[in-house]
């Protein structure tokens, strides 16, 4: 028997086995890595102070200094989807603390939402090319439509505030479903948006005609409970108004994925 050659195809097909290994590892892992290098870049991820947006290259970049207003909104909508998890918590615990949290991440987006704009309103007054002008008609309607998201997730959270959390009953199966949908819906928009990734956009749509079906459930429940007497119509406002800003949240995060199946340009 040769045992040489054996030793060969053994260690032939081992090197393949690694080569295959590292293929499908760069494959796997590119998403990975670059979230990685994002974060390390950003730092403190709930820095008030926009990273980037440096103005000096308005005249001879213009898009580098759209690529940097978009690392920018991208880390807004970092922070919007910590708030719309600091809501699922305040749900779940009905812990004021979550609740403390979101109204700081929410601060700070405002802050930075305010930054981006001027720094986008100041870079409309110089010369952009065709492609350049789409990139930043896109960035204004995304930084638009995230800081949207958060004013309705803030809407839930002082919905439940004022209600007084203490007393109030256990959520629907509906609404509990409908937050944990718009939750995803974002975070797919998000990527899609980051990565120029056009399945995470498909994702979110279908999330959103999810979310809109489970919306039209509710409400057929929701008037056979108010009929018999089991909600208080008080109570069913309440309800009501956190499905309606749940369903918004959806509509936000479908508007970002729209706009990245329509361009091809978002990397």
């Amino acid at each position: 028997m040769n045992f040489q050659g054996t030793d060969m195809y053994t260690r032939l097909i081992a090197g393949v086995g690694l080569l295959a290994a590292i293929v499908l590892f760069w494959a796997i892992g590119r998403f990975i890595i670059k979230t990685v290098v994002k974060l390390m870049k950003f730092g403190e991820s709930s820095a008030s102070e926009p990273v980037q947006l440096d103005t000096s290259y308005f005249v001879q970049s213009p898009g580098i200094a759209l690529g940097q207003a978009k690392e920018e909104v991208v880390r807004m909508g970092f922070m919007a989807n910590s708030i719309i998890e600091e809501t699922a918590e305040l749900i779940k615990s009905n812990l004021h603390k979550h609740a403390v949290k979101a109204w700081e991440l929410e601060k700070t987006i405002q802050h930075l939402y305010e930054k981006i704009s001027e720094y986008l309103s100041e870079l409309s007054n110089y010369p952009l090319s065709d492609e350049d002008t789409d990139k930043h008609i896109i960035l204004l309607e995304t930084n638009e439509d995230i800081v949207r998201i958060v004013e309705h997730v803030m809407n839930i959270i002082m919905l439940i505030e004022k209600y007084d959390s203490n007393s109030l009953p256990a959520f629907d199966k509906y609404i509990d479903k409908m937050l944990l949908l718009s939750g995803e819906a974002f975070k797919q928009s998000l990527q899609a948006f980051d990565y120029n990734d056009k399945t995470a956009a498909e994702n979110a749509k279908k999330l959103e005609e999810e979310i809109n079906n489970l919306e039209q459930q509710y409400h057929k429940e929701q008037m056979e409970r108010l009929r018999k007497g089991v909600f208080t119509g008080h109570l069913g406002i309440i309800y009501d108004d956190i499905v309606l800003n749940i369903e918004l949240i959806g509509k936000h995060s479908s508007n970002i994925s729209v706009n990245v199946l329509k361009k091809d340009f978002l990397k």
